[in-house]
């Protein structure tokens, strides 16, 4: 699904990825240090050309390159799998600060909740990625349990509207120096 604006926060903006963004996703794609815990893709300039094409036609998956205010192309995030009022939020990669990264985060969840409708976001971390897991962790949530996946093993991060409304985003604001 393409969003025809961008969103535009203190720190970061989020635009939908686009066919020209290609050559940046599959530098990322291919960071070892990045991709350590995320499952491998084709992360060739054809197969990203591919992937944003397809995914741009999906009507339950956004997919934002995380822009620093300066333009430049700092990461990607996404949320997909929406479905009776619920989102993932993944494929978020990032060579963002501590703020950029944080924005993002925040900006999709007040997109997923504001605009959307959604009643509850939640993500899916490989077990072993205990960086990731942190972040989650301090970030705030309903639930935080461990689930067995055929292939995998995930941490699973759930945070409800009201959660988010009431707690997590005035804290996120008050140290992103929201006013």
């Amino acid at each position: 699904m393409v969003r025809t604006d961008e969103m535009a926060g203190k720190y970061v903006t989020l635009k939908s990825a686009a066919l020209e963004d290609a050559l940046f996703t599959s530098k990322l794609r291919a960071d070892e240090q990045l991709i350590k815990f995320v499952h491998k893709v084709d992360c060739t300039l054809e197969g990203q050309m591919k992937y944003i094409q397809s995914q741009r036609e999906k009507p339950d998956d956004f997919y934002f390159i995380i822009r620093s205010l300066r333009g430049e192309s700092l990461g990607t995030i996404a949320l997909y799998h929406i479905n009776d009022g619920s989102g993932e939020l993944g494929r978020w990669l990032s060579y963002g600060n501590a703020a950029e990264n944080l924005e993002s985060v925040m900006l999709l969840h007040d997109m997923a909740y504001e605009e959307l409708g959604l009643d509850m976001v939640y993500t899916c971390t490989d077990n072993d990625n205990e960086r990731v897991k942190n972040f989650w962790k301090h970030f705030g949530g309903d639930e935080c349990f461990v689930e067995e996946l055929p292939d995998l093993t995930v941490s699973k991060n759930i945070i409800k509207k009201s959660t988010y409304s009431e707690l997590i985003r005035p804290r996120i604001a008050d140290m992103l120096r929201y006013k």
